[in-house]
Protein backbone atom coordinates (compact mmCIF):
# COMPACT_ATOMS: atom_id res chain seq x y z
CA UNK A 1 0.00 0.00 0.00
CA UNK A 2 2.70 2.58 0.72
CA UNK A 3 4.88 1.90 -2.69
CA UNK A 4 1.43 2.53 -4.25
CA UNK A 5 0.83 5.49 -2.61
CA UNK A 6 4.20 6.75 -3.32
CA UNK A 7 3.42 6.04 -6.90
CA UNK A 8 0.18 7.98 -6.69
CA UNK A 9 1.92 11.07 -5.07
CA UNK A 10 4.87 10.81 -7.64
CA UNK A 11 2.59 10.76 -10.79
CA UNK A 12 0.48 13.97 -8.30
CA UNK A 13 3.91 15.41 -8.41
CA UNK A 14 3.98 15.68 -12.33
CA UNK A 15 0.38 16.19 -13.05
CA UNK A 16 -0.96 19.53 -14.18
CA UNK A 17 -0.56 22.73 -12.44
CA UNK A 18 -2.62 23.16 -9.17
CA UNK A 19 -4.98 26.04 -8.54
CA UNK A 20 -2.63 28.78 -6.44
CA UNK A 21 -5.01 28.27 -3.43
CA UNK A 22 -4.10 24.38 -3.13
CA UNK A 23 -0.85 22.94 -1.97
CA UNK A 24 0.88 19.66 -3.33
CA UNK A 25 -0.43 18.15 -0.04
CA UNK A 26 -3.93 19.43 -0.12
CA UNK A 27 -4.09 18.15 -3.83
CA UNK A 28 -3.15 14.42 -3.03
CA UNK A 29 -5.20 14.41 0.18
CA UNK A 30 -8.32 15.80 -1.21
CA UNK A 31 -8.23 13.65 -4.21
CA UNK A 32 -7.38 10.47 -1.62
CA UNK A 33 -10.34 10.93 -0.37
CA UNK A 34 -12.68 11.42 -2.95
CA UNK A 35 -11.68 8.44 -4.50
CA UNK A 36 -12.05 6.43 -1.35
CA UNK A 37 -15.11 7.65 -0.93
CA UNK A 38 -16.51 6.91 -4.44
CA UNK A 39 -15.37 3.23 -3.53
CA UNK A 40 -17.06 3.03 -0.25
CA UNK A 41 -19.99 4.02 -1.97
CA UNK A 42 -20.45 0.47 -3.57
CA UNK A 43 -18.74 -1.33 -1.12
CA UNK A 44 -15.62 -1.77 -2.58
CA UNK A 45 -16.57 -3.47 -6.26
CA UNK A 46 -14.60 -2.54 -9.25
CA UNK A 47 -17.92 -1.74 -11.04
CA UNK A 48 -17.63 0.20 -14.67
CA UNK A 49 -19.50 3.28 -12.55
CA UNK A 50 -17.06 2.97 -10.08
CA UNK A 51 -14.01 3.26 -12.44
CA UNK A 52 -15.79 6.41 -14.56
CA UNK A 53 -16.69 8.11 -11.11
CA UNK A 54 -12.77 7.91 -10.21
CA UNK A 55 -11.98 8.67 -13.76
CA UNK A 56 -14.01 11.85 -12.99
CA UNK A 57 -11.85 13.00 -10.25
CA UNK A 58 -9.04 11.72 -10.83
CA UNK A 59 -8.59 12.34 -14.53
CA UNK A 60 -8.11 16.23 -14.50
CA UNK A 61 -5.03 16.11 -12.76
CA UNK A 62 -2.76 14.34 -14.38
CA UNK A 63 -1.06 15.29 -17.31
CA UNK A 64 -1.26 11.83 -18.98
CA UNK A 65 0.41 12.88 -22.49
CA UNK A 66 3.62 14.26 -20.35
CA UNK A 67 3.20 11.33 -18.17
CA UNK A 68 3.41 8.71 -21.61
CA UNK A 69 6.21 11.10 -23.14
CA UNK A 70 8.75 10.32 -20.05
CA UNK A 71 6.99 6.57 -19.76
CA UNK A 72 8.32 5.99 -23.23
CA UNK A 73 11.62 7.73 -23.72
CA UNK A 74 13.75 8.67 -26.81
CA UNK A 75 10.81 6.79 -28.84
CA UNK A 76 8.01 9.28 -28.30
CA UNK A 77 9.26 12.15 -30.48
CA UNK A 78 9.38 8.98 -33.43
CA UNK A 79 5.88 8.40 -33.24
CA UNK A 80 3.68 10.58 -34.89
CA UNK A 81 0.65 12.87 -33.41
CA UNK A 82 -1.65 10.52 -33.62
CA UNK A 83 0.38 7.35 -32.04
CA UNK A 84 1.13 9.72 -29.22
CA UNK A 85 -2.42 10.63 -28.93
CA UNK A 86 -3.43 7.03 -28.98
CA UNK A 87 -0.35 6.06 -26.82
CA UNK A 88 -1.60 8.65 -23.77
CA UNK A 89 -5.11 7.43 -23.98
CA UNK A 90 -4.12 3.39 -23.64
CA UNK A 91 -2.07 4.85 -20.45
CA UNK A 92 -4.91 7.03 -19.19
CA UNK A 93 -6.89 3.69 -18.92
CA UNK A 94 -4.25 1.55 -18.03
CA UNK A 95 -3.78 3.77 -14.86
CA UNK A 96 -7.49 4.71 -14.05
CA UNK A 97 -7.82 0.62 -14.06
CA UNK A 98 -4.93 -0.33 -12.37
CA UNK A 99 -5.70 2.10 -9.72
CA UNK A 100 -9.07 1.56 -9.60
CA UNK A 101 -8.57 -2.12 -8.99
CA UNK A 102 -6.24 -1.98 -6.67
CA UNK A 103 -8.27 0.88 -4.34
CA UNK A 104 -11.05 -1.09 -4.15
CA UNK A 105 -8.68 -3.60 -1.70
CA UNK A 106 -7.86 -0.68 0.46
CA UNK A 107 -11.60 0.71 0.56
CA UNK A 108 -11.33 0.25 4.49
CA UNK A 109 -8.03 2.39 4.53
CA UNK A 110 -7.60 6.02 6.12
CA UNK A 111 -5.18 7.89 4.18
CA UNK A 112 -2.29 10.39 6.28
CA UNK A 113 -0.75 12.45 3.62
CA UNK A 114 2.03 14.46 5.35
CA UNK A 115 3.90 17.41 4.18
CA UNK A 116 6.78 17.14 2.15
CA UNK A 117 9.39 18.09 5.23
CA UNK A 118 8.76 14.82 6.76
CA UNK A 119 10.80 13.21 3.74
CA UNK A 120 13.65 15.99 3.52
CA UNK A 121 13.76 15.55 7.43
CA UNK A 122 14.17 11.62 7.18
CA UNK A 123 16.67 12.03 4.61
CA UNK A 124 19.20 14.88 6.35
CA UNK A 125 22.44 12.90 8.07
CA UNK A 126 22.65 12.89 11.48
Amino acid sequence: MKKLFALFCLLLGISTPVLAADTPVELVRDTSRQVLDIIKQENGRNTRQIRQQVEGVAVPKFDFQRMTALAVGLGWRQANPTQQAALAQQFQTLMVRTYSSTMTRFKGAQIDVKPRSWVTAAAKPR
